[in-house]
């Protein structure tokens, strides 16, 4: 099948994020599969579908199951291309709305009742990863809890061993390198990163942006990110009975994690949001051009 990239698509007025930030003088020049016509295939089936007035479920994948074995076949080599997942193709579960399938997953991580600690990173030893599972390990003794660890790097063989040393090894789960991390951040009800240095803190970001409070370091940039006492706490590094402390302090308080997460959120917009962080880029162009 062929396309044609020579006819020019405007994608003005259809709700393009990239297409309404910019004045008319001004293309984006990063695209996308949506920034092209669907193919005549697409378009047809879309046809018919609308001409046959129900919008349901298409058969084979939840309907009659004519088709099920290819698509769970199918889903597991993309699993396992993009995660790096080895799922077997019975361990599937298809679902009939998002809303059930989050909270299947929220299940799969945890049993219910049980909170959820995260840690994402490179697991270099500047990250001290061991710190984190001994955080968990303290904050596991008086709260029930699990541990979801994002990332690969040197130190996460270490980790695991620690983590069965301390006897935690089946509460935490090292989950690899996961593409949109943002999936599971929003689960955690505490977000860890004892650090010995930062030089910004991208992860506590995205966590505050999921409403997520930080326990971390005071180290690097760090406390330029979060905000002590108010979206979460920084103690000095190594302190890890005191991160300790603060984590089942923000756990055991329902109202008082969901303050800190909103918190969080609301500065993570008002300092680093799209618009705010585009201009500050704008204006050191402008000058540096200028100058």
């Amino acid at each position: 099948m062929r396309y044609d990239f020579d006819s020019p698509l405007n994608r003005r007025l259809t709700d393009s994020l990239k297409w309404r930030m910019y004045d008319e003088d001004v293309i984006p020049l990063w695209v996308a599969d949506m920034d092209f016509v669907s193919p005549a295939p697409v378009i047809q089936a879309l046809r018919e579908r609308v001409e046959h007035g129900v919008f349901g479920y298409p058969a084979g994948i939840l309907g009659d199951g004519k088709d099920l074995p290819a698509f769970r076949h199918l889903m597991v080599d993309r699993l396992a291309a993009r995660y790096n997942w080895r799922v077997q193709p019975e361990e599937l579960v298809f679902i009939p709305g998002v809303v059930t399938a989050f909270n299947l997953a929220c299940h799969a991580f945890a049993a219910p009742g049980e909170k959820i600690l995260l840690h994402d990173s490179n697991f270099r030893a500047v990250k001290r990863v061991a710190d984190v599972v001994r955080i968990f390990e303290r904050v596991s003794r008086e709260v029930p809890s699990v541990l979801l660890m994002i990332g690969e790097g040197p130190e996460r063989a270490a980790a695991q061993a620690l983590a069965r040393r301390l006897g935690v090894g089946e509460r935490v789960r090292f989950l690899g390198q996961q593409e949109s991390a943002s999936e599971v951040t929003g689960m955690a009800h505490v977000f860890l990163l004892p650090s010995e240095l930062e030089s910004f803190g991208l992860s506590a970001l995205e966590a505050m942006a999921c409403g997520v409070p930080v326990v971390g370091s005071d180290a690097g940039g760090l406390p330029e990110v979060v905000k002590h006492a108010e979206t979460g706490y920084l103690l000095p590094v190594g302190d890890v009975e005191g991160m300790a402390a603060r984590t089942i302090e923000i756990l055991k308080d329902d109202e008082h994690r969901r303050e800190m997460g909103q918190a969080g959120r609301r500065r993570a917009a008002a300092l680093f949001g799209a618009d705010r962080v585009v201009s500050q880029y704008e204006r050191l162009y402008e000058r540096t051009l200028g100058g």
